[in-house]
């Protein structure tokens, strides 16, 4: 028994010592997957599926397959380059920060490099093109507005 300090004596034991011991969980035997479609089942688990060939992987000529990812592999045809494409870039980001006349002048040349197709992005140049043109109207009334106040004599 334990003491009212909570230790234990030397009488006290496992309370578990005298349960039986446990006994295994019953298992099933449950059949295995059914073959493939096609497959004769004396072929055994490790056949061939009909339409695949066993061995090493030739194609026809006697040249091995060529994988994406490998040299002489291309899945895709190269991007083209379009040497201008910066124009409409730097017009979106210029009319962004409100820098009209360098938004308005790189969007007139980005949106005309895009309709000769030297540039992607003509949404982004026509963007950077109309926030330019805004951008200078903004600035054209702000500085209007203080001369008109100073000339009053305000």
């Amino acid at each position: 028994m334990s003491t009212p300090s909570g230790d234990f004596t030397p009488e006290d034991k496992d309370p578990f010592a005298d349960a039986p011991p446990p006994q295994p969980l019953p298992t099933q035997d449950l059949p295995g997957p059914p073959p493939p479609p096609g497959a004769s089942p004396a072929a055994g688990p490790h056949a061939t599926p009909p339409g695949y060939h066993s061995g090493s992987a030739q194609q026809p000529g006697g040249q091995p397959p060529v994988y994406p990812g490998q040299p002489g592999a291309y899945p895709y045809p190269p991007r083209p380059y379009y040497p201008k494409t910066w124009m409409n870039i730097v017009a979106l980001v210029t009319g962004l920060m409100c820098f009209g006349p360098l938004a308005a002048i790189f969007g007139h040349l980005g949106v005309n490099a895009a309709n000769r197709g030297e540039a992607e992005y003509k949404g982004m140049g026509t963007a950077g093109l109309i926030l330019g043109y805004a951008g200078l109207a903004f600035w054209v009334l702000y500085f209007g507005f203080f001369i008109v106040l100073a000339a009053s004599g305000f």
